[in-house]
């Protein structure tokens, strides 16, 4: 019998409501690593095995340090308000676009990238 591949799962947003149930779910299925890009406590996951990267969606550096050995990303984090548009946009749209470019850039090759959004962010 082929031994199973080891998987690990990089999770933005997962110390928020959807994004914590993700991790969750990733845990009960069997992903062998979850890590979690968090800024805020991650309350949400204090009683869950999963790493932490200490920073945000602005840092290219962190995230290329996060993604490293990454075979999954699952981009949870966005706002649904901020004080302005620039704000709003920095937080989701560009927030993006630096984690595409930085899984470009340090894993080339995931297996997935899932990325969610909501009525709210159009």
């Amino acid at each position: 019998m082929p031994s199973r591949v080891k998987d690990t799962a990089f999770v933005t947003g997962g110390t928020g409501f959807v994004g914590s149930h993700l991790v969750e779910e990733l845990l009960r299925r069997g992903t062998d690593e979850v890590r979690c890009l968090v800024r805020t406590d991650p309350k949400w996951l204090a009683d869950l095995d999963v790493e932490y990267v200490r920073g945000d969606l602005s840092d290219v550096e962190v995230l290329w340090e996060a993604l490293d050995g990454v075979d999954e990303v699952y981009h949870v984090a966005g706002r649904t308000r901020a004080p302005t548009e620039k704000e709003f946009y920095e937080a989701n749209v560009q927030a993006t676009l630096n984690l595409m470019g930085a899984v470009q850039h340090a894993a080339p090759d995931l297996d997935r990238v899932l990325v969610t959004s909501s009525l709210a962010a159009v």
